[in-house]
């Protein structure tokens, strides 16, 4: 609600009493399973290799929401995954990756699991696996599929839109022929996604701008000499509104380092899983704090997905993304607004109080998934405006 000027009263104090409304842009009833967790955080988890199943479950206690085979029920190369609004319709779509022995990407409506792309992003005869993530390069409003190829060393990205290729390019030499991580996030503050790209062959780490593609940051995390490969996530930690850089061993380790996205320093160093070799890594606000969580997956052994609070590192959750049975290790993804579908509620107050004669704004939020439209219904008084949105007014 914004107010468009000064209430003529001088004194005293004005209560202004709003009747607001929250209305999916889409109908939650065609969304997936998971009434009873409706507006918790989701993680997406797909399996590491000897199965090739993905699951979107709940960051709070692990119930499952959805899951499938995106490649087949033969198929048992692993599933990689991402998340992010590819379609523009407010609900966060599925991004998933075929491991070794494919080289396929699909993207999954997060609103009713129907298929929205399916290509081939090195080419039909390509079969090393890919990394997948997304972020708005293009800054049109559509989160873009970016992909590391699992050997071959390039990374690619293609519109969220019509899948046209937005760019491709060897993120560290032409002569790397090793696979590539991927992660995506605006390190530089510029409004762009950026493209964090990681070695599985060597430990090195390059940040690209997603405006013109030149080296933002890049460098070995976890010294020169480590060659167990790099699993990479972007989240923004510290609440300064610009992602960090959070990094973990594929193999040879088990050390969890987070980074500033504006000056590097360590924010974060830490063991999820104490002789364990390998972590994979997300970020995602899961406790609702404003400030990105990490979400960790084990390389290998029981596949127990744990959750830190990127304020404190205090562990939020933990629970086992797949049977307990299983050992080829958990890929993870989330994002902030990857969330169990459902209808929307208030995450602020609908009432707001200042004195007469002055000017004040506050301003009204709500989650679920799809988005919700705020509308008003009722007069104001005189001098008063609202302002509808998506999500927030």
């Amino acid at each position: 609600m914004r107010p468009s000027g000064y209430l003529p009263a001088r004194v005293g104090v004005l209560f202004i009493v709003c009747v607001l409304t929250a209305a999916s842009s889409a109908s939650a009833g065609q969304a997936p399973g998971g009434s009873d967790h409706a507006g918790n955080a989701m993680v997406l988890a797909g399996t590491g290799q000897g199965a090739g199943v993905g699951r979107a479950i709940s960051a709070m206690d692990g119930a499952e929401i959805f899951s499938g085979q995106p490649f087949g029920a033969g198929f048992t190369g692993g599933v990689r995954a991402a998340v992010g609004d590819v379609n523009g319709d407010g609900v966060q779509d599925l991004i998933l990756g075929s491991g070794p022995g494919g080289g396929l990407v699909r993207v999954v409506s997060g609103l009713d699991l129907s298929l929205l792309m399916s290509f081939s992003p090195f080419g039909g005869g390509f079969n090393g696996g890919v990394y997948v993530a997304s972020g708005d390069i293009d800054g049109d409003g559509h989160a873009d599929v970016i992909v590391g190829a699992g050997s071959g060393g390039q990374v690619a990205a293609f519109s969220g839109a019509d899948t046209h290729e937005l760019g491709r390019v060897f993120p560290f030499t032409p002569a790397y022929q090793g696979g590539v991580t991927v992660a995506a996030g605006d390190l530089d503050g510029d409004g762009h996604a950026d493209v964090l790209a990681g070695t599985t062959n060597g430990g090195f780490v390059a940040a690209l701008s997603g405006a013109d593609g030149h080296v933002i940051a890049a460098g070995f995390p976890f010294g020169p000499f480590f060659v167990g490969g790099v699993s990479i996530a972007v989240g923004d930690l510290n609440g300064d509104g610009r992602a960090d850089i959070i990094v973990a061993p594929m193999s040879a380790g088990g050390l969890v380092l987070a980074f500033s996205g504006a000056n590097l320093d360590v924010l974060a160093s830490f063991v999820p899983y104490p002789g364990i070799a390998g972590v994979t890594l997300a970020a995602a606000d899961v406790d609702g704090d404003g400030r990105a969580d990490i979400i960790t997956g084990p390389g290998s052994g029981q596949p127990l997905v744990r959750i830190f609070s990127g304020a404190d590192l205090h562990q939020i959750s933990a629970f086992l993304a797949f049977d307990a049975g299983f050992g080829g290790g958990v890929f993870v993804a989330s994002n902030s607004r990857f969330i169990v579908p459902g209808p929307p509620t208030f995450t602020s107050g609908s009432t707001a109080s200042w004195t007469a004669g002055s000017s004040n704004v506050f301003s009204i939020t709500t989650k679920g998934s799809p988005v919700a439209t705020i509308t008003l219904s009722g007069a104001l008084p005189a001098g008063l405006s609202f302002s509808g949105g998506i999500g927030t007014a």
